[in-house]
C-alpha cells in the first residue's frame, strides 16, 4: 500500500486579499471581483459615496454608464476661495460687475460732459475710446490735463481702449509690453518726485512694488469716470485700501435703504444707522454701534480709522502723491496728512 504523497500535507491558502479602493481626488475607485475570479476597476464618478456600480455585470452596464454621466454632469463646480476662506465671484458675478462698471462710467460722462473738463481744450487732452480695436464708444470720450499728458507722450498717439473690465489701455503697435494707463501715470508720478520725497516714500512702505494688493498705490478718481483724468477729478494717488474704502459711490446695491457714507449702513432690526468697518488694524470687530443721526455714524468711522492709523508705522495710510502744486503746475509731492480724516476730506470733499 503506497504511502502519502508530500503534497497532500499542504493546506490549500485562500487567494490574496483583492487590494484596498484607492480614492483619487475624492472620487471612489473600487476593485470588483466577479465570479470568475477577475478583477475590473470602476469609476463610479460619485464624489464621496461609497456606493458604486460593478461594470462586470454585462445586464446593468448600459444603464449604469447613463447613470454615472447624468450623476457626474448634474455636479456643480466647486467655487474656489481666496486666502482668507472667502468664496470668490463666479463669472457671472464678475460680467455683472463690469457692466455696472461700465454703466457708472457712462453715467457719470454724461454729467461731466458739459463742464471744463471736457470744453477746455487748451487744458485738457481730448480723445476717443475704442471699446475694442474696431469699436470707437460713442456713448463716452478720455481727458487728461495737458501737464500730465506730456510726461506721457503715448497717450497722444496710441489708441485709448476702455475695456469690458474697465481697465483703460493703450494700444500701440504692442512693442511696448505696459499699456495699462493708471501704471504710466504712477510711473510718471514717482519718477518726478524729489530725492527727499522718494526716500521718506521708501521708508514709509510707499512703494509701487508693494507685496499686498490693498498696499498698492493707485490713481486716485474722486468720481466713478474712471476715464477724466483731469485735474478736477484726478490729482492724486492714494495707497489702493484706502481707494476702496472710501469709494464716492457702490458698484452694488442690494440694501434697500443705503448711506451715502462708507461704512455706515441701515440697521433693519434697529431702526437706526450701523456702523460696520472691517480691516482695522489690531481689531477683529466689525459693529461700531447704532445712531439715530446718519452723519454721527461716519463721524464714529473717522473717529475708528483716526485711531487706527494715528500710529507712525501706519504714516502710509495718512500718506498720498499729491500731483499738482498750488499754482496748478504738476510737480508730484508725497503729503503726510496729520489724521487719516483729513486725507479722506481731501479724498472726499462731497462728503463733507
Amino acid at each position: 500500500m503506497a504511502g502519502p504523497k508530500m503534497t497532500d500535507f499542504f493546506v490549500k491558502l485562500p487567494g490574496p486579499a483583492p487590494a484596498p479602493a484607492p480614492v483619487t481626488n475624492n472620487i471612489h475607485i473600487a476593485i470588483h471581483t466577479n465570479s470568475n475570479n477577475t478583477t475590473n476597476a470602476c469609476h463610479c464618478g460619485k464624489r464621496e459615496r461609497k456606493a458604486c456600480v460593478d461594470k462586470s455585470s454585462s445586464d446593468e452596464s448600459d444603464s449604469s454608464e447613463s447613470d454615472i454621466d447624468s450623476d457626474f454632469e448634474e455636479k456643480k463646480p466647486k467655487r474656489r476661495r481666496t486666502k482668507k476662506g472667502r468664496l470668490r465671484k463666479t463669472p457671472t458675478q464678475n460680467r455683472a460687475q463690469n457692466v455696472n462698471r461700465i454703466s457708472k462710467t457712462r453715467d457719470a460722462y454724461a454729467e461731466q460732459k458739459d463742464t471744463d473738463a471736457y470744453i477746455d481744450t487748451e487744458t485738457n487732452l481730448i480723445r476717443e475710446v475704442h471699446a475694442k480695436v474696431d469699436e470707437v464708444r460713442t456713448d463716452m470720450k478720455f481727458t487728461m490735463n495737458r501737464q500730465l499728458a506730456e510726461v506721457i507722450p503715448r497717450v497722444k498717439t496710441e489708441r485709448i481702449t476702455y475695456n469690458i473690465g474697465g481697465t483703460v489701455c493703450l494700444q500701440g503697435d504692442g512693442s511696448i509690453k505696459t499699456n495699462k494707463l493708471n501704471h504710466l501715470v504712477m510711473k510718471a508720478a514717482f519718477g518726478a518726485l524729489s530725492d527727499e520725497d522718494r526716500k521718506r516714500a521708501t521708508d514709509i512702505g510707499f512703494c509701487m512694488d508693494a507685496a499686498k494688493k490693498g498696499e498698492k498705490p493707485v490713481p486716485e478718481h474722486r468720481t466713478p469716470n474712471s476715464i477724466n483724468y483731469s485735474k478736477s477729478n484726478m490729482d492724486m494717488i492714494v495707497l489702493q485700501g484706502t481707494n476702496l474704502r472710501f469709494k464716492s459711490k457702490r458698484m452694488t446695491g442690494a440694501a434697500a435703504i443705503q448711506s451715502k457714507f462708507p461704512g455706515v449702513q441701515w440697521h433693519n432690526q434697529g431702526k437706526k444707522w450701523c456702523v460696520n468697518i472691517s480691516g482695522v488694524p489690531g481689531s477683529k470687530d466689525k459693529s461700531r454701534g447704532l445712531f439715530h443721526d446718519e452723519d454721527e455714524a461716519f463721524e464714529r468711522v473717522l473717529e475708528v480709522w483716526d485711531a487706527a492709523h494715528a500710529p507712525s508705522k501706519h504714516a502710509k495710510w495718512r500718506s498720498a502723491i499729491i500731483l499738482y502744486n498750488d499754482d496748478g503746475v504738476f510737480a508730484p509731492y508725497l503729503k503726510t496728512f496729520d489724521t487719516f480724516s483729513a486725507l479722506v476730506e481731501h479724498l472726499r470733499p462731497a462728503l463733507y
